[in-house]
């Protein structure tokens, strides 16, 4: 059995469970809120921000060489649907969450320590924007009674001419990796974890307390920066 399909099975369980979350099931059922994008919107800001830099920092390893396409680079699109939630000024408005910031802790000490593993963050997040994320996004424009790509750009691949065809590529990438067990255990140990990250992400969007308090949003950028930079 190839990597690529080792992988994709090996997060089944994890993957199920989060598509049981709160954020999800109100998705499906077109109960997504303004507010609700704005929280998701802000939260992957941080994510693919950090997700990104480390590719970009990394993308001469030779395990993340083979996985390195960076029209799957999300950051520009995001800026895009921020302006859209939050106007102008929206780096005056958001703030990383505590969620976000384990979350991104765990991507940077990945990037610096142990670079292959990389390869699992990149996986659950890509791949899954270019299969439910297409449906999510049609969820979030009929929730929102958005026009055309307003506030959805995230899902937009304007660099892909062809998903299908690009997500078979990706699979065959992944399957000429020349890995041991071992490593074929770790990514996919690995690939778990981010999805636990991005559950604990989605229930955050559901507390029921405001997001953040105003306490809390200057202590959560600077720890932030120097997650940032570890």
């Amino acid at each position: 059995m190839g990597f690529s399909k080792l992988l994709r099975e090996g997060i089944w369980d994890i993957h199920s469970m989060a598509d049981s979350s709160t954020v999800a099931q109100d998705m499906q059922e077109a109960k997504t809120t303004f507010e609700d994008m704005k929280k998701i919107t802000a939260g992957l800001y941080y994510i693919y921000n950090t997700l990104e830099d480390a590719i970009e920092q990394n993308k001469d390893n030779p395990y993340v060489s083979k996985i390195y396409y960076p029209e799957l680079f999300r950051r520009e699109h995001i800026v895009e649907d921020l302006k859209f939630y939050f106007g102008e000024n929206y780096l005056e408005q958001i703030y990383p969450t505590v969620a976000i910031l384990l979350y991104i802790s765990r991507i940077s000490y990945v990037a610096k320590h142990e670079p292959m593993l990389l390869i699992a963050h990149a996986y659950v997040r890509y791949m899954g924007d270019l299969s439910g994320g297409q449906m999510i996004k049609d969820m979030i424009r009929n929730a929102l009674n958005l026009q055309n790509s307003e506030g959805t750009r995230f899902y937009e691949f304007d660099k892909i001419k062809d998903i299908i065809e690009f997500k078979r590529n990706y699979r065959a990438s992944l399957d000429a990796l020349d890995l041991t067990d071992e490593q074929i255990k770790a990514i996919i140990g690995e690939a778990n974890i981010a999805f636990l990250y991005n559950v604990n992400f989605f229930r955050e969007v559901n507390r029921p307390v405001p997001y953040p308090d105003e306490i809390e949003k200057p202590y959560l950028v600077r720890a932030y920066e120097r997650i940032k930079f570890v």
